[in-house]
């Protein structure tokens, strides 16, 4: 796997691991890059991989729903 390094919401630089996965939600699957979270990291799916199979985020009533694109 490769290493590279991120900047966190804090700005502080962090180095992770990167790989390929192929992720399914629904109907909707693609694959695409993600990093190894490690030990204490937060799981996130990103915009990059939402986007990438055609779905969104919609915020409304103060809660999150996925939208297609």
């Amino acid at each position: 796997m490769l290493r590279k390094v991120f900047k966190t919401i804090e700005g502080k630089p962090i180095e992770r691991s990167t790989s390929f996965a192929r992720i399914k939600y629904g109907e909707h699957e693609t694959v695409v890059e993600v990093v190894m979270a490690e030990e204490g990291d937060a799981a996130v799916l990103g915009v990059v991989a939402l986007e990438s199979m055609g779905t969104g985020l919609t915020r409304s009533q103060g809660s999150w729903s996925t939208s297609d694109c």
